[in-house]
């Protein structure tokens, strides 16, 4: 895998982490804590830096496992909130 590929991937792994993040947040009334929006960007810098530094293989696998544990994490209460408004 290239490093310009392993970016991408960290950076849309990312901005869908954090969009569930949002999304399941919004439908519980409430915000994302401080703690989990550092920790997305946090990861994303790390990862993004792993990706041209030391290994766009092992950056890109992380990424993918990351974006893997969120749907998994954030993907169904995410999808449920979405899918409520338009049943009314």
């Amino acid at each position: 895998m290239t490093p310009t590929r392993a970016q991408t991937l960290v950076v849309t792994t990312m901005a869908i982490s954090g969009g569930l993040l949002v999304v399941r947040a919004a439908a519980e009334d409430k915000k994302p804590t401080t703690r989990q929006v550092v920790g997305i960007a946090v990861a994303g810098v790390g990862l993004s830096a792993m990706a041209t530094v030391a290994s766009p293989d092992l950056a890109g696998g992380l990424a993918l496992l990351w974006l893997t544990s969120s749907v998994f994490i954030y993907g169904g209460p995410a999808v449920r909130a979405l899918s409520t408004p338009l049943k009314k």
